[in-house]
């Protein structure tokens, strides 16, 4: 699937795109280096998004990227509410959420969709 978009854009947008799986050989230890890491990667800026996958409350892989330090933006297929942010705190890259409410990131996958330099 991913391969069927990054041609789809090349072809629509004659514009290579380089996909990245930078976690998933060596995920960040913990919550706090992974929003370090993903704030490095998402300040290039030829980092255009990324996908992650969600574990809480349910397995699901949401478009992502960055809108300000504290906040990032989410892009679902779901129809009644598709684009909305969340702020970090309501976000965990760690082994269980703190609390409810909470959405669960599994720290190894993010793929990365970005331009060439």
């Amino acid at each position: 699937m991913i391969s069927a978009c990054q041609d789809e854009i090349e072809i629509q947008y004659h514009e290579s795109v380089i996909v990245g799986y930078p976690f998933w050989h060596k995920p960040p230890k913990s919550n706090k280096d992974y929003w370090k890491k993903f704030d490095d990667i998402f300040g290039n800026e030829n980092v255009v998004c990324g996908i992650v996958g969600m574990t809480k409350p349910q397995r699901h892989w949401v478009v992502i990227s960055r809108d300000t330090k504290r906040r990032v933006w989410f892009i679902d297929s779901d129809g009644d509410e598709p684009v909305y942010r969340k702020n970090l705190a309501s976000l965990n890259a760690g082994e269980r959420r703190r609390w409810e409410s909470q959405w669960l990131l599994d720290r190894r996958e993010l793929i990365v969709f970005a331009t060439p330099e």
